[in-house]
């Protein structure tokens, strides 16, 4: 039986020449030092549970559309199994400054109900 640590082993993988051009290629970086680590978080809403992913790096075609960030969902409803999943960018200007709407988002997806509520369906006759 394997043993619980609660501590994930970093494994090293090796890209090979070809790989690493591209992936430097698609960020517009020089060397693969420069891509930030994700940010992971754990999300309990009112049905659902499931996670959510920042990532700041983001591949050259869309930095020059103005995408800085994005969010990447998904909660799994907690009796059905059904999913509610999605993603897109979460710096945005408005009225001409940058709003990191990060904490929103977040906050947001701590509030979803999937599917109708238990008060819907006893209502309903």
């Amino acid at each position: 039986m394997i043993k619980k640590t609660g501590f994930w082993k970093k494994k090293k993988y090796n890209r090979n020449k070809e790989e690493t051009r591209r992936s430097l290629d698609v960020y517009g970086i020089k060397s693969l030092s420069e891509l930030q680590p994700l940010e992971l978080y754990n999300i309990r809403s009112v049905n659902a549970r499931g996670y959510a992913v920042i990532n700041r790096n983001i591949p050259l075609e869309e930095k020059k559309k103005g995408v800085k960030k994005r969010l990447s969902f998904c909660l799994i409803q907690n009796h059905s199994y059904s999913a509610f999943c999605g993603f897109g960018s979460i710096i945005n200007v408005v009225d001409g400054k940058e709003i990191d709407f990060t904490p929103y988002m977040l906050k947001s997806l701590e509030t979803v109900e999937i599917g109708l509520s238990e008060k819907s369906n006893t209502t309903r006759g």
